[in-house]
């Protein structure tokens, strides 16, 4: 899922990227906190330099599991396994953090599987 970001969504602060390098193209993912509410969302820019990043204007992942309400997502980390993309990240309620797990095919588009260890409460 991507949505288009809020206007002036990360003009707050900008957090923790997480690069993977795919087909000549450097793919950055960082954590993008609003200046007026403070929650986080995962958000993309781009390079073929892997020092001048290109900012996409898409949200790749944004709070809609109970555990992301109040906080959002945070601190990605991407790793591939067998053509498919799989991020970690972190699930914030804006009082506690827990790992989640989202998976994509393309970069762009992803999958949220949900939190990765939800017996641990």
């Amino acid at each position: 899922m991507y949505l288009p970001s809020a206007i002036g969504l990360d003009s707050g602060v900008v957090f923790n990227p997480a690069v993977v390098f795919v087909n000549g193209i450097f793919y950055m993912f960082y954590r993008a906190q609003s200046v007026w509410h403070g929650t986080s969302v995962i958000m993309l820019a781009v390079s073929y330099d892997g020092a001048h990043f290109v900012k996409l204007n898409l949200t790749v992942l944004s709070p809609t599991l109970k555990e992301e309400m109040k906080g959002g997502c945070e601190d990605p980390r991407v790793v591939e396994v067998n053509s498919t993309y799989y991020m970690t990240y972190t699930a914030y309620d804006s009082k506690t953090a827990k790992l989640a797990l989202a998976r994509s095919k393309d970069l762009i588009h992803w999958e949220k599987l949900g939190i990765a260890f939800p017996e641990w409460d």
